[in-house]
C-alpha cells in the first residue's frame, strides 16, 4: 500500500484555527471551526482505519480537484488494480434513516439532501475526468458514517453507506485483491488537478502587530511552551524539538504573511519570545537563501 497524499489540514482550516487562537472572534467564526474539526476528526479517524487494514493499492486523502472551470472534493480515494473507490466521510452524532435513496434525521424527520446531490456531482465529474484522460476503471462511491455511536437505519448494499464496522470490513476485503499496476498516469492527472484551496475559501487576513503571539501547537488548542533549552511542550502532552517549532513558526507566518520575506527579528517576535535570535538565524542559515549579510538580512525559500 502506497500513500501518495496524505491527510493535512487545509490552508482555510489552519487559517481559522489561527484567527480564533489570535483575535478576538464571533459566534460564526467558532461555530464553523466546530465543523471544520468535527469533519478532519472523522476523516482522520478513517484514514487511521485505512493505514491500519489496507496493504494493496494507492490511497490519496482529501483531494480538491479542478476540473472544467469545476470544484469537487474526494475525502479518500482508494486505487486498487481495475477499481476505484470513492469515500465521502461523514462524523455526525445524530442518528439518520435512509428510504428510497433519500437520507434522513431519525429525531427530526428533516431530509439531507446535500448528501445524495454531492455524490452524484462527484460521481459524475470524476467520470468526465476519467475520460477526458483517456481511462478506464469502474468507480465505487461510499458515504462513510464513522462515528461508532451513530446509527443508521433502512440501509440497503445499493445505497453504498457504511458504518464504522463496514467500513472497516470493506477495507480489510479491499485488501485482499492483488494490486500489479503501478497507475502512474491516473496519479499523475489527480495530482495535477489537486489545488490547495479551494477559489470559494475566502483567505482570512491577519494583522502582525495587533493578533497574539506565540506558536500554536498542532492540535491547534494550544500555544507551545519552553520547558527546556531543547525541549518546547504543549499542554496536550505533544513535545517538539527545536527545528520542529522552526518549521511551525516559518509555516505559521507563510500562511498570513506570504509576500513578504523572513527575517530573523519578524519569526522572534511571532514565537513571542519563545526562541532565541541566534537559534534563529541558524535555522534559517541552514535551510532558506540568506540575502545581505549585515543590515536588511532577510531570507526567501531555496
Amino acid at each position: 500500500m502506497e500513500i501518495v497524499k496524505r491527510l493535512t489540514k487545509t490552508e482555510s482550516f489552519q487559517q481559522l484555527e489561527q484567527k480564533l487562537m489570535r483575535t478576538q472572534t464571533t459566534e460564526e467564526d467558532m461555530l464553523k471551526w466546530q465543523r471544520r474539526l468535527r469533519g478532519f476528526q472523522g476523516e482522520k479517524q478513517f484514514a487511521s482505519l485505512v493505514e491500519k487494514h489496507l496493504t494493496e493499492g494507492i490511497v490519496m486523502f482529501d483531494l480538491i480537484l479542478s476540473f472544467n472551470n469545476k470544484e469537487f472534493q474526494i475525502d479518500a480515494l482508494l486505487l486498487m488494480q481495475d477499481d476505484i473507490y470513492l469515500f465521502e466521510v461523514k462524523n455526525f452524532s445524530d442518528d439518520i434513516f435512509i428510504k428510497q435513496h433519500q437520507f434522513f434525521y431519525v429525531d427530526s424527520g428533516h431530509e439531507i439532501p446535500m448528501l445524495l446531490m454531492q455524490k452524484e456531482r462527484t460521481l459524475q465529474l470524476f467520470n468526465q475526468f476519467l475520460h477526458a484522460h483517456g481511462l478506464n476503471y469502474t468507480v465505487h462511491y461510499y458515504h462513510v458514517f464513522i462515528n461508532p455511536d451513530q446509527q443508521i437505519f433502512g440501509h440497503m448494499p445499493d445505497n453504498h453507506c457504511l458504518n464504522f464496522v463496514s467500513a472497516t470490513h470493506l477495507i480489510k476485503n479491499i485488501s485482499n485483491v492483488p494490486n500489479f499496476f503501478p497507475h502512474n498516469h491516473l496519479v499523475k492527472a489527480l495530482m495535477d488537478r489537486h489545488i490547495k484551496q479551494s477559489q470559494y475559501e475566502k483567505p482570512i487576513q491577519l494583522s502582525f502587530e495587533e493578533c497574539r503571539k506565540g506558536i500554536l501547537c498542532e492540535c491547534g488548542l494550544y500555544f507551545l511552551q519552553k520547558q527546556t533549552l531543547r525541549k518546547i511542550t504543549c499542554p496536550c502532552g505533544k513535545t517538539y524539538s527545536v527545528d520542529e517549532v522552526m518549521e511551525r513558526a516559518v509555516k505559521e507566518i507563510s500562511l498570513f504573511f506570504n509576500d513578504k520575506p523572513l527575517t530573523v527579528r519578524q519569526i522572534h517576535l511571532w514565537s513571542d519570545g519563545l526562541l532565541h535570535k541566534k537559534t534563529i538565524s541558524r535555522y534559517l542559515d541552514r535551510n532558506f537563501t540568506k540575502h545581505n549579510e549585515t543590515k536588511g538580512r532577510f531570507y526567501t525559500c531555496n
